[in-house]
């Protein structure tokens, strides 16, 4: 970070100094502006602070070192979580999901950033009024669910769709459509345990794309 050793060089510190300040050792200061080491956020935060600039400035990101005065480095910058996105799931007829990531999804929540989630993008409308086409649904990647949450379910090995995931008494699995004008389907305790319908994954959260 060339700022950084510039904003120092300008507040006559030396590198031992700011090691010193934020708890560290001198060597592991200097990694931070040779850009061999990236610094946590919490030190982000509290050199940006010490020198009155934005984060932004401090990578690199911004020619302007300061911020308006009503704007400050409030909460942290995050490292963009890159999820793959699957192509299109079914909210309606079931889709075709042999296929490799058509895309990927940028986001800045950390919380997706464990690897097991991605992004499946949402056609039809059974899933309506909540979810519309067009939609994109980030799964977290699992084979399990709790009745009523929404998930990603593959039948017949092959097709996949979105419904909401309700056991019933009997052993069976009844995956809804939230539209009553759609269809639903139920499966077996049997087609179930053999594998013939499994879940991908639970619904976390439903996005849109405007640009």
């Amino acid at each position: 970070m060339n700022n950084l050793k510039i904003l120092r060089k300008n507040a006559k510190k030396t590198q031992a100094q700011m090691g010193a300040f934020l708890g560290i050792t001198q060597q592991a200061y200097a990694a931070y502006e040779n850009d061999t080491a990236k610094p946590p956020y919490d030190i982000l935060n509290k050199l940006a602070t010490y020198f009155d600039v934005s984060v932004d400035y401090l990578l690199g990101r911004t020619l302007t070192a300061n911020l308006p005065s009503n704007v400050r480095n409030v909460y942290p910058l995050e490292s963009p979580i890159r999820l793959p996105v699957y192509g299109a799931i079914a909210a309606g007829s079931p889709i075709n999901t042999s296929q490799s990531p058509t895309d990927e999804w940028i986001y800045e929540d950390p919380k997706y950033g464990d690897g097991n989630h991605f992004v499946l993008r949402v056609e039809g409308d059974s899933m309506a009024p909540e979810i519309t086409t067009g939609s994109y649904a980030i799964i977290r990647h699992q084979n399990y669910a709790t009745p009523g949450q929404i998930v990603a379910v593959c039948l017949n090995g092959e097709y996949a769709t979105l419904k909401r995931y309700e056991p019933q008494a009997n052993g069976s699995i009844l995956f809804k459509a939230d539209n009553p004008a759609a269809q639903s389907y139920v499966i077996s305790q049997q087609e179930f345990q053999n594998g013939d319908a499994y879940i991908l994954g639970v619904l976390r959260e439903i996005k849109r794309k405007y640009y």
